[in-house]
């Protein structure tokens, strides 16, 4: 996964989290499997 793919599922994340269908648990999954790809997310995020 390239910066560029995960600036998109960033969006993707953030447009769906702003209409109120993603959960904070999915948000929390997403960071993990971020990390997982070797990013480093903020845990103030």
């Amino acid at each position: 996964m390239t910066d560029k793919d995960l600036g998109e599922f960033i969006a993707v994340l953030q447009k769906h989290s702003a209409l109120g269908r993603v959960t904070f648990d999915e948000i929390v999954a997403a960071i993990r499997f971020a990390e997982t790809l070797g990013y480093r997310v903020s845990k103030a995020a």
